[in-house]
């Protein structure tokens, strides 16, 4: 601080060297700081004068004058350029997260159009004019042979399914149990429709609560339909599907399984409606894969069910459905 002062002494007034005693205060202060002292020291303050004084021959003080102090601010957060270089980064920050967010959510839009777009194809799909013009046909026979009762009974389920088919397309999520009744409702449809030729069972694994799981509408339809009219059109013997729900993790496992003529033996019968099947299921599989945050992994396994003997005993589909 001394050598400081003396520079600054010897720069205002033109000293080349100090053989006196110096003497300093700040204006206002009535205390003087001693150069000469080596434990000169002095707090100074931005806008103050110093004022000088030197010895004389007689020991009294002449006032060498005084200087006004201007202190610059030697910490980096203060400076301008610092600020403004602040300012500027997160600005960039900010940029770069907006930027982030603008592109996270236009993906999102593009995504939920894109199922909206499956979703309404799937209606199309899993409405078959076929179904519907085979069930009136059903009626209509039912009505024919005087049966009476088996045609009330009929159109009332059929028209509970078409109720629950526009209600569940319009949505863009349902309750598993919702799912459950719509397909309990069709697969009673067509086991009357194909006079009780097969028989059915849905299981649901007792730890899961129906009412709580929340999914797509129109996922597991295709394969049931698949499973009748490949699997069961065909076989001579009483058929029986099943379908079974686990959870396991993040997913719904939903294992439909039927006693049909298997995947290779329905490939060589397919006739007519093969187009529609393919296309129905293509369209769930779509779907299941964007619903998965449109994972890599097979959403859906399909396979023949064979004995020891290498017999086919029927067809398993494995459908992974993403619920949380």
């Amino acid at each position: 601080m001394r050598k400081h002062i003396l520079v600054v002494v010897m720069l205002c007034f033109g000293l080349t060297a100090l053989t006196q005693d110096v003497r300093m205060r700040s204006q206002g202060d009535s205390t003087w700081t001693y150069l000469n002292a080596a434990d000169a020291n002095l707090e100074l303050s931005a806008g103050n004068a110093l004022i000088l004084e030197v010895q004389n021959a007689d020991g009294g003080w002449d006032r060498l004058g005084q200087v006004s102090v201007e202190i610059q601010n030697t910490k980096l957060y203060t400076q301008f350029w610092f600020v403004v270089l602040l300012a500027l980064l997160l600005a960039f920050v900010i940029y770069l997260l907006f930027r982030f967010y603008l592109n996270k959510s236009r993906k999102e839009a593009i995504m939920d159009a894109k199922l909206a777009h499956l979703e309404r194809t799937a209606l199309q799909a899993q409405m078959n004019p076929h179904f519907i013009f085979n069930s009136l046909n059903s009626i209509q026979s039912y009505i024919a042979s005087n049966e009476n009762d088996k045609a009330n009974r009929f159109l009332a389920k059929f028209s509970r399914l078409i109720r629950a088919m526009l209600n569940n397309a319009r949505a863009q999520m349902i309750t598993l149990q919702e799912e459950i009744d719509s397909l309990q409702l069709y697969m009673e449809l067509e086991k009357m429709r194909f006079k009780d030729k097969f028989d059915f069972e849905i299981v649901v694994d007792e730890d899961i609560e129906t009412h709580l799981i929340d999914l797509p509408p129109l996922l597991i339809q295709p394969y049931l339909e698949n499973a009748i009219i490949h699997g069961m059109s065909q076989k001579r013997s009483q058929g029986k599907i099943n379908l079974y729900y686990m959870l396991k993790g993040k997913y719904l496992l939903a294992t439909v399984t039927d006693n049909g003529i298997g995947i290779e033996q329905s490939k060589k019968q397919k006739k007519g409606d093969s187009l529609h099947k393919s296309v129905g299921m293509t369209i769930t599989q779509k779907r299941l894969q964007m619903l998965d945050e449109g994972s890599k992994d097979r959403q859906v396994k399909i396979e023949e069910i064979k004995d020891r003997k290498g017999e086919v005993l029927g067809t398993k589909v494995e459908v992974k459905i993403r619920v949380e």
